[in-house]
């Protein structure tokens, strides 16, 4: 959410692999057309509520390269691993790269975090995963960190990336909130605030 302003300026592409290929098989591109953000965004903290729906002008199809997925219903990330997919950087002072990447990463204890990044910096709303070395970096803020639920073995969305230090340390992710779920059936501007 921190780098959306004005819904105009921005656009959404799905089934996209190598982002330098303007008309990749699969491809599809949608214009936005409101932005909703989250009503308690930077409340209490200033990473707190770091989410928000995009209405867009047209329908996903889904194909072979477009599928939805599950968003978590209070699973438990304990002791489980994720992944996380981004064009940003693949090193703290290197290029963004054009081909999507993915990393497989292992959820935290909130404690460690917080003896890492200290107690004003965290809240209910976030997720840690990461270890040194292995993690999102510059340019992933706003991509999914997916895992799979061992009694069933459906993947879901367990959160949204969104901040951390440096680049492959541990980071948080914005927990996917249930409420978002409801909203993003309907889209109406009640519990989100429109931009």
């Amino acid at each position: 959410m921190h780098t959306y302003k004005t819904p105009g300026k921005w656009f959404v592409k799905a089934g996209v692999y190598d982002y330098r290929n303007l008309n990749e098989p699969g491809e599809i591109i949608l214009n936005i057309t409101q932005i909703f953000t989250h009503p308690n965004y930077t409340n209490p903290f200033k990473n707190s509520n770091d989410i928000a729906l995009f209405k867009i002008d047209g329908k996903i199809e889904f194909t072979e390269h477009i599928q939805p997925i599950c968003l978590s219903r209070n699973i438990s990330v304990d002791g489980k691993f994720a992944y996380v997919t981004g064009w940003g950087k693949t090193s703290e002072n290197g290029e963004a790269s054009f081909k999507l990447q993915q990393v497989q990463i292992p959820f935290l204890d909130i404690e460690q975090c917080l003896k890492e990044y200290g107690i004003k910096s965290i809240d209910e709303t976030m997720e840690c995963a990461g270890k040194d070395g292995i993690d999102s970096c510059q340019g992933d803020s706003g991509g999914p960190l997916v895992t799979k639920d061992s009694l069933n073995g459906q993947w879901f969305q367990a959160g949204i990336v969104s901040w951390g230090r440096g680049c492959a340390k541990k980071g948080y992710h914005i927990i996917v909130d249930l409420e978002a779920v409801r909203i993003s059936q309907d889209m109406k501007p009640d519990f989100f605030n429109p931009i």
